[in-house]
């Protein structure tokens, strides 16, 4: 191989190399859970609105929280939250990041018992602000999965649920399969492009010639 093509190689090879190192989000054991919230050891999570003071027994050794303490410790703007939120619990998430990213994950939302007056509310926030609906409960269990992209910089990501009109019943949110992927940039993409194109270039010049 020439040097040609060693340097076109290398081109490519460090473009691939950025998309790799471009940053990571920690998984789940890397978040801070606030109220009632379950880590297991797979990964994944379950986030309830379980309290002790409302006579409901919490997955955890913690209570959900009433709105007003619930939204600072999500990093929550002052009435982030719908004025018909009560109490709830969630993780959050403050990371600096020096790329792009994308995090997705799997969701599941239940309730114990179903009211129509009291559709609890799964959701996404970002930098303080709600930013998604995940779903509100139904007389089954809603199924999803949700993706976002972060771009470089300092963030924090919250997700929660929380009780509607009232503290009664107890809702579940299950978070699982959270997976953090690097989102290259047009440059990194093209370098990368560039690089395999001229090293397909040289390799055919370099191709021997059929028989004659």
């Amino acid at each position: 191989m020439n040097r040609t093509l060693v340097l076109l190689a290398g081109l490519a090879a460090a473009a691939t190399g950025s998309l790799a190192h471009a940053g990571t989000v920690p998984g789940l054991t890397g978040w801070t859970t606030v109220g009632d919230v379950l880590l297991n050891s797979d990964g994944s999570a379950l986030i309830t609105t379980a309290a002790v003071d409302s006579g409901e027994t919490p997955a955890s050794a913690h209570s959900a929280l009433l709105f007003d303490a619930l939204e600072p410790a999500l990093q929550l703007a002052p009435g982030a939250l719908p004025g018909d939120s009560y109490e709830g619990s969630g993780l959050v998430l403050q990371t600096q990041l020096a790329a792009p990213v994308r995090i997705s994950f799997n969701w599941t939302l239940s309730t114990d018992s179903f009211d129509a007056g009291y559709r609890d509310r799964a959701f996404l926030a970002v930098d303080g602000q709600l930013v998604g609906e995940l779903g509100e409960v139904q007389p089954f269990a809603l199924n999803g999965s949700y993706s976002l992209t972060l771009s470089a910089g300092s963030h924090s990501v919250a997700l929660g649920l929380f009780d509607v009109n009232s503290t009664d019943l107890v809702s579940r949110l299950a978070i699982s399969g959270l997976t953090v992927s690097p989102v290259p940039e047009p440059g990194t993409y093209a370098l990368m492009l560039g690089g395999l194109a001229g090293v397909a270039l040289v390799a055919r010049r370099r191709r021997p010639s059929g028989r004659g």
